[in-house]
């Protein structure tokens, strides 16, 4: 997924890899092989430093799962919902997404399309 988000939006990409290569500073050679290799690297290692990443660029990143309030609990595979607000606009897809991390991927992807175009 990722080497395909550094290819389609080099700009971004490579505010966020300064972003980690900062972060992982004091960590020595284990986070240069890290920082390196971060469009190799699986979602669920990525998703706190993309949180972290776009928070701190203006773009709010939320997953949520459809919630039904009789049963108490949420469900993606009914369809996830993930939501980009940047500035004072807000973007929202209803897919039917299966997983939290389908939903991560959609999300991410658009907020480095959202930073890509960002002048």
């Amino acid at each position: 997924m990722f080497d395909k988000i550094k290819k389609k939006y080099p700009k971004a990409w490579e505010k966020f890899e300064k972003f980690v290569e900062v972060d992982m500073r004091g960590y020595g050679e284990i986070g240069d092989r890290i920082w390196h290799k971060l469009d190799k690297m699986d979602i669920g290692i990525l998703s706190g430093w993309l949180f972290r990443f776009f928070d701190e660029q203006g773009i709010q990143v939320f997953i949520t799962p459809n919630y039904d309030p009789d049963e108490n609990m949420g469900d993606f595979i009914q369809g996830g919902v993930a939501y980009y607000i940047l500035a004072d606009k807000k973007e929202q897809q209803k897919l039917p997404f299966n997983s939290r991390t389908e939903a991560e991927e959609s999300a991410f992807t658009k907020a480095f399309e959202i930073l890509e175009e960002a002048k």
